[in-house]
């Protein structure tokens, strides 16, 4: 016998149905010619959060909901930016797969994505790997070392972080292709990361998200995967500080080297765990720019549905852009 539970679909995530069918309709009539993105450049940060296994998730979902969101902003026209390194199965390996996916056949200067190199990572790059980059319409952008160093180009090569010398010119260089990859990009989404575990003066998706909104890039905070991206929603709406004695790197050894060397060759950028926790504490959710009000940012925070992530983003994308 039927029932009124077979004739129609249940809803179990946790969304108003409501919602639910204003997203689907959102997304679906969006196009290229409609929608904000368009050729527009959209900056990531990202990488795999300690919190995922607490989340009941695995880095499988945070992939799999990364190339979810990249296919809605390749559809509707966006260059996707990003500032990952050569490691096997990273993010960079899925974006290389996609963008050979979306490239468009007949415009062989459109590249669907761009990838920032800092130096000394791309010398490490193949012929074989940039060869591969080009078949599959991935744009390198190898930002130059940093002028104290004096580097000429033909004195550039494969650099170890083992002495704190060579973390310095790391960190230096970390920093300027994270400043060039955001003056051109036009907004940043963040998902994920991690506090620890770093080279250079932050964690990459602090020091990317304390760049962007130093210059007021609209930036969307995704919090459903927690790790460094959560810390900074909780710095940022509960006033609690990013960095504390937890984060065990941020007062090692070899940090406080790196910062006395900081402060003998570049006493203006020396990294600080105080101006950095000072510096989110200060922020608010309007300084995030997005297009987005208050109760929409607490949603993007907050929600463990990607869909309604996903249409919060293109939503404040369409507002700011």
């Amino acid at each position: 016998m039927e029932t009124n539970i077979d004739k129609q679909e249940i809803n179990i995530t946790g969304v108003s149905t409501q919602l639910l069918e204003m997203i689907e309709t959102d997304l679906n009539t969006l196009s290229p010619n409609n929608a904000a993105p368009n050729r527009k450049r959209i900056a990531f940060s990202i990488s795999d959060s300690e919190d995922l296994e607490e989340l009941g998730m695995s880095s499988l979902h945070l992939q799999d909901s990364i190339i979810e969101l990249t296919r809605h902003l390749l559809v509707q026209g966006a260059t996707i930016v990003y500032g990952g390194d050569l490691r096997k199965n990273g993010f960079l390996e899925k974006f290389l797969e996609l963008s050979f996916q979306y490239r468009v056949k007949d415009d062989a200067q459109y590249s669907p994505f761009i990838n920032y190199f800092s130096y000394p990572i791309y010398c490490t790059l193949t012929l074989e790997q940039e060869v591969k980059f080009k078949k599959n319409r991935v744009r390198i952008v190898k930002v130059k070392p940093e002028a104290i160093f004096s580097l000429d180009e033909k004195d550039y090569q494969i650099v170890s972080h083992d002495t704190i010398e060579n973390t310095f010119l790391w960190a230096k260089n970390l920093t300027k292709m994270r400043i060039e990859k955001n003056l051109k990009s036009d907004a940043l989404i963040l998902m994920g990361g991690k506090l620890g575990g770093f080279i250079g003066c932050y964690a990459g998706i602090i020091e990317e998200a304390y760049e962007g909104l130093k210059t007021q890039k609209p930036i969307y905070l995704i919090g459903m995967f927690g790790g460094a991206t959560r810390c900074l929603i909780q710095s940022i709406t509960q006033k609690t500080t990013l960095i504390t004695s937890e984060h065990k790197d941020y007062f090692s050894e070899k940090y406080k080297a790196l910062q006395h060397l900081y402060q003998e060759k570049d006493p203006s950028n020396i990294p600080s765990v105080e101006a950095i926790n000072t510096f989110f504490q200060n922020l608010s959710w309007k300084d995030l720019h997005n297009g987005l009000t208050e109760e929409e940012n607490i949603r993007l925070f907050q929600t463990n549905h990607l869909m309604e992530a996903i249409y919060l983003v293109m939503k404040g994308l369409r507002n700011c852009l």
